[in-house]
């Protein structure tokens, strides 16, 4: 509770800063795909499931805390994806610096992932969900 208050406290009117506050299902895809890297900071992954695929599907390179949800989905799914430290901005600051800097890195991570979402169709997901609630 309070942490976008705390952070636009934080961090205010900062030159690249653009506050949307929350936004429909709908418009996600859309402001992704402004991006160059996208980043989830996060500290928990619930409630921040969809935001991976959907910045993987765009050819968007994502930049992701180091947890286990992130590091399972992330191998189950064959994607790439840069890890930092959570809590460790420094740790940030140089894993961002060095994926906005390498331009061709940035490409070739985007093109892997689309290939990797492109893979997982309805079908396939429907049958490990299946698989998952009836223990096949």
């Amino acid at each position: 509770a309070g942490y976008l208050q705390t952070m636009q406290a934080r961090v205010g009117d900062a030159p690249g800063v653009r506050w949307l506050g929350a936004l429909s299902e709908e418009r996600v895809p859309e402001v992704l795909a402004q991006g160059n890297v996208i980043v989830l900071p996060y500290q928990a992954t619930t409630g921040a499931s969809s935001v991976l695929p959907q910045a993987c599907a765009l050819g968007l390179p994502v930049v992701a805390s180091d947890l286990p949800d992130w590091r399972a989905a992330v191998e189950e799914q064959n994607l790439r994806v840069e890890f930092f430290q959570p809590d460790d901005c420094s740790h940030l600051a140089r894993v961002l610096s060095a994926l906005l800097l390498d331009a061709a890195r940035r490409a070739e991570i985007g093109r892997h992932n689309v290939a990797a979402i492109e893979r997982w169709n309805l079908r396939d997901t429907a049958r490990l969900y299946t698989q998952l609630l009836v223990g096949e």
